[in-house]
């Protein structure tokens, strides 16, 4: 859903409060950002560029994020679902790697990375548009060829950069709506393996 001119002031006024007001939730949370409004198409971008267009600078926004954590310090700080590098350059356009090497000098984010659902070719794009410390994809034995896919994890490898894996079940679809002739084989294998097994074992 492309929102017009005239929606996206009180879409912005409409978040803002939401993001305020949901304890349920760290902020950077697609249940959130997303608000299952097509697939996030406010024209407002991401959920990282909403993050810095809403709470700009974010200072507040990860102070209190540490508050909820009841920590100094983030280990592993993620940004969700990048998806692209035109919203990268957008982030960047920003402040978000001032931000970034600000926090990293204070200790207060010790590794940065991204999460990613796309294709091969701009998951590597994103990976070598900046000095990431991490990232994360969603790789099983049905996406080694779609998503980041194989192609991004080698290249990923290829960096040194370490690899965070999501949906090693596809979203409980490898265990719970397999067709019964996977069924059968899994079943007759003599290893007598789950359908969750067999995906882990991947």
């Amino acid at each position: 859903v492309l929102v017009g001119d005239d929606l996206r002031a009180p879409l912005r006024a409409f978040l803002r409060a939401v993001l305020r007001l949901d304890d349920r939730q760290i902020v950077a949370d697609e249940r959130v950002h997303f608000l299952r409004i097509g697939q996030n198409r406010l024209e407002l971008g991401n959920c990282g560029e909403q993050f810095f267009q809403l709470f700009d600078p974010p200072e507040k926004l990860f102070r209190e994020e540490l508050r909820r954590l009841r920590t100094d310090h983030v280990d592993y700080y993620l940004m969700h679902m990048l998806t692209d590098t035109a919203t990268w350059q957008r982030m960047k356009d920003m402040g978000i790697e001032q931000w970034i090497a600000e926090k990293k000098r204070s200790g207060s984010i010790r590794q940065v990375g991204f999460s990613y659902h796309g294709n091969s070719e701009m998951f590597c794009k994103i990976l070598d548009a900046y000095d990431w410390d991490f990232c994360q994809i969603q790789y099983n034995y049905m996406d080694e060829h779609t998503q980041a896919g194989r192609k991004g994890l080698n290249h990923a490898h290829a960096k040194g950069l370490p690899v965070v894996i999501m949906e090693p079940l596809r979203g409980g679809k490898l265990v719970n709506m397999l067709p019964s002739e996977a069924h059968k084989i899994f079943a007759d294998h003599p290893l007598n393996h789950t359908p969750a097994q067999w995906a882990f074992r991947w």
